[in-house]
């Protein structure tokens, strides 16, 4: 993508967001600036934005780091120029709200553009929550904790989310016996 094209540059960050967090895409619609902390690369999400009603912190890279400052800038650009007044990271080319009902989102849609335009299977947001809870399972992390970044209610339902079946449970565990 080209990333000194705003709408490109905001896909991009947005993925990169949704990939290196795991958050839902109808959380990322709702982040505002003061829900990053650039310095200390961290995203801090109140209950009201978690489908459980849990805050959590959670850590991203330098690289994400440096295309939301980016981002930022030409949101503030954007803002200027149309006069529109909101703190969303994530914002339409006219500076408006990127989710607009639960149904209509930009971003889904230009996924799925891009999934076209490169021969590209499974870019959706719901993959790339998938991938973030697969990386961190296959560097080691455990279920537990993966199960609070994502929000699960239980082990029980990462589990199944990340298609682990009962003899890959069982092969794990042994390695601890």
């Amino acid at each position: 993508l080209d990333l000194s094209n705003f709408v490109e540059l905001r896909d991009a960050t947005a993925a990169l967001t949704m990939f290196q967090t795991g958050i839902r895409i109808s959380t990322l619609a709702q982040l505002t600036e003061s829900d990053f902390d650039l310095d200390n690369r961290l995203l801090t999400i109140g209950g009201e934005m978690m489908k459980a009603r849990e805050p959590i912190q959670l850590p991203f890279d330098e690289r994400l780091g440096m295309m939301l400052e980016a981002l930022l800038e030409q949101n503030d650009i954007i803002r200027t120029e149309k006069g529109v007044r909101n703190k969303n990271v994530f914002i339409t080319q006219h500076g408006g709200k990127l989710q607009t009902s639960a149904t209509n989102n930009t971003l889904r849609k230009r996924l799925k553009l891009y999934e076209q335009e490169f021969g590209l299977q499974h870019l959706n947001p719901h993959a790339l929550r998938r991938g973030f809870a697969k990386r961190l399972l296959d560097k080691g992390a455990s279920i537990t904790f993966i199960a609070k970044a994502l929000g699960h209610s239980s082990t029980e339902v990462t589990a199944r989310y990340l298609y682990i079946d009962k003899v890959e449970v069982a092969n794990e565990l042994r390695k601890f016996l």
